[in-house]
Formats: C-alpha cells, sequence, structure tokens
C-alpha cells in the first residue's frame, strides 16, 4: 500500500480555507482506492432574516470545502509499490481544487526489498542498435549478476535493440511515439514498466527527451551511460563527444553510467570506465573504444545494485557508501570523492540519454 497526501496552498505555513473541492467521488469509486477526510468540511448556503447569503459549516449536504492544511490522504493498495502508487496518483489525480498540491517523489527512493534468491528485475529502454545489451545478457546468463531482463522497450520499429532482444527471447514492446504527446507517452512506458514490477531502468540509446512523469517515478532507479567522463564534455552527443576530447588535447576519455535527471547529464555519478586517447585517435576510434566500455559499466553497476547498493547525494557530492563489503574506486577525475572508475574494456555499446539520449548505441 501507499499513501499520498494532498495539501493546501501554504501548508504547512499560512493556507487558505473554503476552496472548493471535486472529483472526490470519482476518485474513491477507482478500484484499489480509498480517499481519506482530514481537512475537510462541507458548507451549505443558508438565507438569513436580511436577505444575505451566510456560509454555514454542516455535516450534511452542501459543497465540501477545504478546512485544513493536509487535506485529504489517498492510499492505492497493489501487488506492488509500483501498483500502489499507481492506484495513488490515478486517484489524486482526479481530485482538484484550488492550490491543491502535493509529493510526487512518495516511495521512488525506496529500493524494492527483494525476497531472498529474487533476483534484480532490469528494463532496458533503447531506440538505436542496442549494442550494450548483449553484455548485460552475457552477465546474466553467466551469473556475474543476480539480475534478469524483464522487459526491452523501444520507439522505433526498425530499431536494433527489438531486435538483438527478439532474438534472445525476451519480452520486447514496441510503443510508436508518434502522436503522442511527451508527458502521454512517458505514462504508458511508465505502466509498462510498473506492470512488470521493474527494479532498475537503464537507458541504451533511447532518444527521448523524458519528462518529469518518467524522472519522478523512477528518480534512483533510472541510469543513462555518457559517452565521456563526466562532468567534462556533459551535453554532446554520440561522436560530437569524441571530437569535443580529442580538440580538448585529453588524454583519458571513456564512459559515465549516471542517474537520470530531467536535465541532461546531471544526474549522480554511479560508475565510470576509462581508456587512454592515443596519439593519433579518430573520433571514430575513440568511439569505438568507449563504446567497448560501456555495457560492461552497466554490469557494473547492476552488480552494484543487485547487492543492495545505492548511490546518495550528500552536500553535493555524490558517492556510494561502503555497504557489504562494496568500497567505492576513486575517479580519476573528481579528486577522490567515490566514483567507481574501473579500466578495462568488454563489450559494450553507445549510450542512451539522461533526459535525453547522448550516444546512438
Amino acid at each position: 500500500a501507499a499513501t499520498v497526501v494532498i495539501a493546501s496552498e501554504g501548508y504547512p505555513g499560512a493556507y487558505a480555507k473554503g476552496r472548493v473541492i471535486t472529483g472526490v467521488e470519482a476518485a474513491s469509486a477507482m478500484p484499489d482506492t480509498t480517499v481519506y477526510h482530514a481537512g475537510t468540511t462541507r458548507v451549505v448556503t443558508v438565507r438569513d432574516g436580511d436577505g444575505d447569503d451566510d456560509a454555514s459549516g454542516d455535516a450534511g449536504g452542501g459543497a465540501l470545502v477545504t478546512s485544513g492544511g493536509r487535506v485529504m490522504a489517498v492510499t492505492g493498495v497493489g501487488a506492488s509499490l509500483d501498483a500502489a502508487l499507481d492506484a495513488a496518483y490515478a486517484g489524486v489525480d482526479a481530485i482538484a481544487f484550488d492550490g491543491a498540491f502535493c509529493r510526487r517523489d512518495i516511495g521512488r527512493t525506496a529500493f524494492r526489498r527483494r525476497r531472498v534468491h529474487e533476483p534484480l528485475r532490469v528494463a532496458v529502454l533503447g531506440s538505436t542498435n542496442g549494442t550494450d545489451l548483449p553484455p548485460v545478457l552475457s552477465a546474466v546468463e553467466s551469473g556475474r549478476v543476480d539480475a534478469r531482463v524483464v522487459l526491452v522497450l523501444s520507439n522505433r520499429a526498425k530499431s536494433g535493440i527489438l531486435a538483438k532482444a527478439r532474438a534472445a527471447g525476451l519480452p520486447a514492446v514496441l510503443l510508436p511515439s508518434k502522436g503522442m504527446s511527451r508527458a502521454d507517452f512517458d505514462a504508458t512506458v511508465v505502466r509498462e514498466l510498473a506492470a512488470r514490477d521493474v527494479d532498475l531502468v537503464l537507458l541504451v540509446g533511447f532518444m527521448r527527451i523524458l519528462t518529469p512523469v518518467f524522472v519522478d517515478r523512477y528518480a534512483w532507479r533510472a541510469l543513462n551511460v555518457h559517452p565521456s567522463l563526466l562532468p567534462e564534455f556533459a551535453g554532446g552527443m554520440d561522436v560530437g563527444v569524441h571530437e569535443a576530447v580529442i580538440a580538448a588535447g585529453r588524454r583519458r576519455s571513456g564512459c559515465t553510467v549516471h542517474y537520470v535527471e530531467v536535465e541532461v547529464d546531471a544526474g549522480g555519478i554511479v560508475a565510470q570506465r576509462a581508456c587512454d586517447v592515443e596519439a593519433g585517435e579518430t573520433a571514430a576510434s575513440l568511439k569505438r573504444k568507449v563504446q567497448a566500455l560501456e555495457g560492461q559499466a552497466f554490469v557494473d553497476t547492476i552488480a552494484l545494485f543487485a547487492d543492495g547498493v545505492r548511490a546518495v547525494g550528500s552536500g553535493g557530492a555524490w558517492r556510494l557508501p561502503h555497504q557489504r563489503g562494496v568500497t567505492p574506486i576513486p575517479s580519476v577525475h573528481d579528486g577522490g570523492t567515490g566514483f567507481p572508475v574501473l579500466a578495462g574494456g568488454g563489450g559494450g555499446g553507445g549510450g542512451g540519454g539522461g533526459a535525453a539520449g547522448d550516444g546512438m548505441g
């Protein structure tokens, strides 16, 4: 079960009262949703002796209005936390009054408590070739990571990632975005993920600008790979990033797995893999080297999550906590703030987007 509180504008400070509330009946009629009243009352209009209309509180009929800061609580129930949140927010969205607001991150930072021996449930979203997918599948099949891929979703019918998923016998969903608003598309993706009780979402060349509908729902659980050692060369895409690295005279490059935020490439860093930039390196050759790291960087990250490790922010510095024997490796890049940076290769492919796709894997 999950509960979301609807509050009145100004709460927890001074807040208005007497604002008419609508939609409660519709929310209450929804399956798996219960509405609890807290700061509400009913007001009827009465005619007094001087001919004026006066408002009077009344427990019976009349308009339902706000009378407190915490106005209502909407509880959803379901077979999983995601399903319960879906039911709760569906009820919240049906209810309206002037100045209503609620938190949209309820349960978002909760790492689903898996049963013993239950693999991490991973979804992969992609629009292009999906060359990061095979290394992930190889790690799953070999037992290197305690996970399983439960969904591969693409917005493009001819994307290589869908072909790879089908060849591997994975659940593959085509969701064309043409004719849909960004919010409606992301809401549909969220429903697909929730239906499969997904723990972790990997963006592999997913060429979409993601909305808060998605980002808020999968905060701390959606990961993108960018083809540079962030924070350097953030915001670039595909071969343009490698051109910028070479033009800047860098002798090291690589890839970064980071949390997805609305702002492109701004999320906390989870893992990095690095390689040398050789004399005479071209953007094309550097791209091949970095692509060979990206899938393995995702595998590194899945392993961390499967061990129950999440990155947390503190004072602006993002770190992986020392937990269950996992010690972050100081970054080559951040002065030792604790980003795991691993050298070496492995098969892999292009990146996806933070709030937008930034690679062509």
